[in-house]
């Protein structure tokens, strides 16, 4: 993956998602939420924007804005059949193949990295912000 592409970005506009407007964290970085025009001339004009995303190591850990633990939250939704790799192996979250839709819905609206963009060097870790 070299660069941010709209099939990225798009499935998280519904969740208001932040972007650091700096390459340079150290920097005093401008974080701003990402609208569709924003993300339109984002993907038309980049220079340096990066979306704020939660690892998908986080999924075990009280990361949510009330500090609840998302895989409690999920597991208050639906049933262990929804996502049985997780439950056991929750810290070492990296697979989202073959998760049920909704339980993708719900990390794209809690903003965890479903893309691997972090990693790739196209989106900042939240923790680091």
């Amino acid at each position: 993956m070299e660069k941010l592409e709209l099939k990225h970005l798009a499935p998280y506009l519904p969740f208001k998602l932040h972007v650091l407007t700096c390459t340079n964290i150290e920097s005093n970085p401008v974080i701003e939420e990402m609208t569709i025009s924003y993300l339109q001339d984002m993907l038309e004009n980049p220079i340096g924007e990066k979306p704020i995303l939660r690892p998908l190591s986080d999924f075990g850990n009280p990361c949510l804005s009330d500090g609840k633990v998302p895989i409690m939250e999920l597991a208050k939704i639906g049933d262990r059949r929804s996502f049985p790799a997780w439950w056991d192996n929750s810290a070492c979250v990296s697979d989202i193949n073959g998760v049920n839709f909704w339980v993708i819905q719900k990390l794209l609206e809690w903003h965890f990295d479903v893309f691997g963009l972090i990693d790739a060097g196209l989106a900042v870790d939240i923790n680091m912000v």
